[in-house]
């Protein structure tokens, strides 16, 4: 959110195509249960990302975070969700290329487009503790979580091919699709088929050479659940 007071005496202008703020707030509603929400995103976010390379089967992860009390939805929404968060992070200049919406293959059979991931808590909570989470990390550790997801898939693909950075920046990313804890495959199925059909618009109006979004995460460590 921008917002511009022409006459604000802050001593100096704001640049041309930006802006200067002088501060911002972030409140909670007293009684809402948000902050404890948010603690409980949190304390998931961090005992996955300091626990995965402690483990050679991520299935192993989530079992024990599961026995622990972590409720399953959110270890599913951390374990394909906050990933994501950690690889746009990790490679920062490459990932503003990719969608900053997704497409949600829903357990109740439905789908919803043009989902703002800064919408999911699993993500923008991500995102906001990853630099905190590398400094606790090995360079290994990070390492190993930011490449789970299927965002550093691509990445790695294109450049153990040969590709660079700068061709990165030019691809085309398609948005991931998805799916909640129990979705169905013919739900799946029709979440895929959102995105091809986006797919070919795209092709038809922007005859470009696209970088697919539709490989699954890494297999080193056998994922949980797939996110196409």
């Amino acid at each position: 959110v921008a917002h511009i007071e022409p006459n604000w005496p802050a001593g100096i202008e704001a640049p041309v195509g930006g802006y200067v703020m002088s501060f911002a707030v972030f409140e909670f509603t007293p009684g809402t249960g948000e902050l404890e929400k948010q603690a409980e995103v949190d304390r998931a976010i961090h005992y996955f990302a300091e626990n995965y390379a402690k483990h050679n089967d991520v299935d192993d992860l989530l079992i024990e975070m599961i026995k622990l009390g972590f409720d399953p939805d959110l270890v599913y929404e951390v374990e394909g969700i906050s990933t994501i968060a950690f690889t746009r992070e990790y490679f920062a200049d490459i990932s503003k290329r990719f969608p900053e919406t997704c497409i949600r293959a829903r357990r109740d059979g439905t789908i919803e487009t043009n989902v703002p991931l800064m919408s999911i808590p699993a993500y923008s909570r991500g995102r906001a503790l990853a630099g905190r989470l590398w400094e606790t990390l090995s360079e290994e550790e990070v390492r190993q979580v930011s490449f789970y997801s299927a965002e550093a898939n691509i990445i790695i693909q294109v450049l153990e091919q040969g590709g660079t950075k700068e061709s990165l920046l030019k691809g085309t990313f398609y948005p991931l699709v998805i799916p909640d804890r129990g979705t169905t495959q013919a739900t799946m199925d029709a979440g895929l088929q959102v995105l091809h059909d986006m797919m070919d618009r795209n092709k038809r109006d922007e005859p470009t050479e696209p970088v697919s979004g539709l490989d699954q995460p890494l297999a080193k460590k056998k994922p949980w659940w797939k996110i196409w």
